[in-house]
């Protein structure tokens, strides 16, 4: 029987069902993978805007396409990934830039309120796609991620990684059909130091696995210098939207330094 790995509710709770398929990366993105143990209403928060606020699917596919439409832009054989129709930004087709649209970008606290979906949607892949890979979602040193992605409790770090170099290291698979990597490396920084480094869609990012991440975040990053300065230049914590280069602007200049 079903267990959703987001309410602890199984289908011996009335009302409770596990119908639709949940894809731990939005399909809009390319994602195929499924996590059954994510039930219908969970399934459809995710996906849904709520409260005012714009679902956090839609951030992750608004974000995430930037990125994919600089990627495949100038190739003929993927022009489907080159289209880009977006509700917040508005595409400079002459010198692909691009900029919110009025309506955001006089909107107070607009950046940092799509910031905090953007989060939220970072927790909602990793525990989904840990659990699709390794089946343990329901370790309650997990409860942390449960709270905020969910249910909007609280407020926890992700740290973005700043390119060092003008170029993507990616296959174009990994653009076309997305997942996370689980292998024996991070699993042992998980282990080591309650961090998980993210990599997906050309971008680089810092996960607590932790509520408690403060306590090993000095030491981690002291040894993430050593392992991660050859491909990035610095860590960012995401406080607004803009702090993530979604455009890859890094890819039109070069130089690089790690500071904190």
């Amino acid at each position: 029987m079903n267990t959703c790995i987001w309410c602890n509710l199984n289908a011996e709770n009335i009302g409770v069902t596990f119908n639709n398929r949940a894809h731990t990366i939005p399909q809009s993105l390319g994602g195929r993978f499924l996590c059954e143990d994510i039930c219908d209403s969970c399934n459809r928060y995710f996906g849904s805007p709520y409260s005012n606020k714009i679902g956090i699917e839609t951030v992750l596919r608004e974000a995430f396409e930037l990125t994919r439409y600089m990627v495949f832009a100038n190739k003929k054989k993927s022009n489907n990934y080159a289209r880009f129709k977006s509700s917040f930004f508005k595409l400079n087709e002459k010198n692909n830039t691009f900029s919110l649209k009025q309506i955001y970008s006089v909107r107070p606290g607009f950046q940092s309120s799509i910031a905090r979906q953007f989060k939220r949607g970072l927790f909602k892949i990793f525990l989904e796609e840990y659990h699709r890979q390794c089946y343990q979602a329901f370790d309650e040193r997990f409860n942390f991620i449960r709270e905020f992605a969910r249910y909007d409790f609280d407020d926890y770090p992700i740290f973005y990684l700043v390119p060092k170099l003008p170029a993507l290291f990616y296959s174009e698979d990994e653009f076309i059909s997305p997942m996370l990597n689980f292998g024996e490396y991070q699993l042992k920084k998980m282990a080591e130091y309650e961090f998980y480094e993210m990599n997906i869609f050309g971008h680089g990012f810092l996960i607590p696995t932790n509520k408690a991440w403060y306590l090993n975040f000095d030491n981690y990053i002291s040894r993430a210098k050593i392992d991660l300065e050859p491909m990035y230049k610095k860590i960012v914590l995401i406080k607004n939207f803009h702090d993530v280069d979604f455009a890859c602007e890094f890819m039109k200049f070069e130089g690089s330094h790690w500071d904190r």
